[in-house]
């Protein structure tokens, strides 16, 4: 979910270019831009494996993205750790006059063994996708979903939507090959046009407006619609998805957000009613899907917003939410559960049924400015890995499990900006809830986390931006992010653009294993990178997307370093890195 639109709602003016993220998207936000996969190794490069780390070593003349001997050379080393193995802009407006905004907002790898991942996003007017398709909008914003090799070529793209506007904001990968979509619509959408399932919504007999939707969508493998299925609410407000992630049985679980009463499966024989107890957008819902589009169960979560969920390897799934005040919540089943004084954020698991299993959370201090909200959440690839959250502190200390023997606290690094101090964290908790270790990270910089993906190893793959995150970007001198401070792999990222991005990676234990930034300026156009969203391969390789504009340098002084001049409106990306 993307963490920058959930911090606007707490009150942090973001002059950044998108807005949508993976780790806090919601339907009505700006999107964040799309990222693409790398290709393979360059001639001379030996070692080079689809997918994974390309090698530097072997003599020149060895075949390109070849894995045995180089010609004339030994095998090539593997990849230096988080190197750029390929950058490119995967999705540009055509026709723009103005920044484009919401392209690309979420990015999952797709696991049917094929290395194809999938971008989901918004558009307006015309987009060019990976300079091979057009897509053209049916007259406001549309949403698109296109599926790319690992090598970042596009294997097909294709538009949804109406007249006014829809959105794409989230998107999970099926073992066989086929995707869920989910967004917002507004209007007479239209899904499939022309195909065996098309389907026209014209509205719904819940909702006092169609402009209080949103849906779920399946494609199949070669991009044709499945079903699709909408969910209204009965009042105006912020009705979306936030969280989406797929269980190891195919199902599927949802959270969002909605005003007054929302029907999810209303076509089907399952369907379920929610009612809302409190005010937007401090409503959420969880759910549970089989892979046809049916409700398993849902349930209404009470003063709690902006969530993100992530299925858990033993069961059950993970959520992260942010708290409206009150003290105490309704997490499912009508149950009251008390809110330490301060708790602005926290996580909770709840089983395969929808019972709440445990509840945690995180206090802020530090005066009447003092923020910290927990943003992305991301849970271990096999049972007994836990869970694993990141967030955001403002002017703040944070405590996190307080009243228990592991509570922990971490304090933001000051900053002397106007704008304020803004530090990541990431914390880990086992399948039981207790908490294990908490991490700070960043410097001098406003630091931000967009997005978050499990590794097979028990660690994960954060993205997010820094700079100065306010009415005067583009500090001089350059402000500082700091990654791992004080252990064996610290790295001080410098900024350059008006804002960079960040992507690092974690082990189990929390330590930094490598950190880069992505980003840079142009004379006249000063590079600006928003990430959104982040996804991880079997093999710890990442794909990470984005928004960006101006000279944007990917892999700076590496093997493959990657500059991109995405002019003054800017371009979705896409970049795939080494484990």
């Amino acid at each position: 979910m993307v963490a920058m639109r959930r911090m606007a709602a707490y009150g942090v003016a973001l002059a950044c270019l998108g807005g949508c993220g993976r780790g806090s998207g919601g339907s009505g936000g700006n999107a964040g831009s799309a990222q693409c996969p790398g290709v393979g190794g360059t001639s001379g490069t030996g070692g080079m494996a689809l997918g994974g780390a390309g090698g530097t070593g072997g003599a020149a003349g060895g075949s390109a993205g070849g894995g045995g001997m180089a010609t004339g050379g030994a095998s090539g080393a593997p990849a230096a750790r988080g190197n750029l193995q390929w950058a490119e802009a995967i999705a540009e407006c055509a026709t723009c006059t103005a920044p484009a905004i919401r392209l690309a907002q979420d990015v999952a790898v797709v696991p049917d063994e094929s290395d194809d991942f999938v971008v989901v996003g918004t558009f307006a007017e015309t987009a060019l996708i990976a300079g091979a398709q057009t897509l053209t909008s049916a007259g406001n914003d549309d949403a698109f979903v296109a599926r790319f090799h690992g090598d970042g070529s596009l294997v097909w793209a294709r538009r949804e939507g109406g007249t006014s506007r829809d959105t794409a904001t989230r998107v999970i990968g099926l073992t066989d090959g086929s995707v869920i979509v989910s967004g917002t619509i507004s209007g007479n959408p239209v899904f499939g046009a022309g195909e065996p399932n098309e389907t026209t919504f014209t509205g719904d007999p819940t909702a006092s407006t169609m402009d209080n939707c949103l849906y779920l969508a399946r494609l199949g493998a070669e991009g044709d619609l499945l079903w699709v299925q909408q969910a209204c609410s009965t009042q105006t407000g912020t009705t979306r998805v936030d969280g989406l992630s797929v269980a190891r049985d195919g199902t599927f679980y949802v959270t969002g957000s909605f005003a007054g009463q929302i029907v999810l499966g209303p076509s089907t024989s399952a369907a379920v009613t929610l009612t809302a107890a409190s005010s937007p957008p401090y409503t959420s819902f969880l759910a549970r899907f089989q892979n046809n589009g049916v409700p398993v169960w849902g349930e209404a979560l009470q003063d709690v917003g902006f969530t993100d969920a992530s299925a858990m390897a033993g069961g059950g799934v993970a959520v992260s939410f942010a708290l409206s005040g009150t003290p105490s919540v309704q997490l499912g089943n009508g149950t009251a559960t008390d809110v330490p004084a301060g708790g602005q954020t926290g996580l909770a698991r709840f089983d395969a049924s929808g019972a709440l299993q445990w509840a945690s959370f995180i206090v802020a201090g530090g005066g009447g400015g003092a923020r910290v909200a927990a943003t992305n959440i991301a849970a271990g690839l096999t049972p007994g890995q836990g869970v694993t959250i990141a967030g955001v502190l403002q002017d703040a200390q944070a405590t996190f499990a307080p009243g228990t023997a592991q509570a922990t606290s971490i304090t933001v690094t000051p900053t002397g900006n106007a704008t304020g101090a803004f530090d990541p964290f990431i914390a880990h908790y086992g399948d039981d809830g207790q908490l294990v270790w908490v991490r700070r990270q960043g410097g001098p910089a406003q630091e931000e986390p967009s997005a978050l993906a499990a590794t097979a190893d028990g660690g994960v793959v954060m993205t997010g931006l820094f700079g100065v995150l306010g009415p005067t970007p583009g500090a001089t001198p350059p402000t500082m992010a700091v990654f791992g401070p004080g252990e064996a792999h610290e790295t001080t990222l410098a900024e350059v653009g008006q804002v960079d991005g960040f992507v690092v990676r974690f082990d189990s234990t929390g330590s930094v294993l490598w950190a880069k930034r992505e980003g840079g300026a142009q004379a006249g156009v000063p590079g600006l990178l928003t990430p959104a969203a982040v996804a991880v391969y079997p093999d710890a390789s990442s794909i990470n997307v984005g928004n960006a504009s101006g000279q944007v340098v990917f892999g700076e002084n590496e093997p493959r370093q990657r500059t991109l001049d995405l002019g003054q409106f800017g371009a979705a990306y896409a970049a795939r890195l080494s484990p």
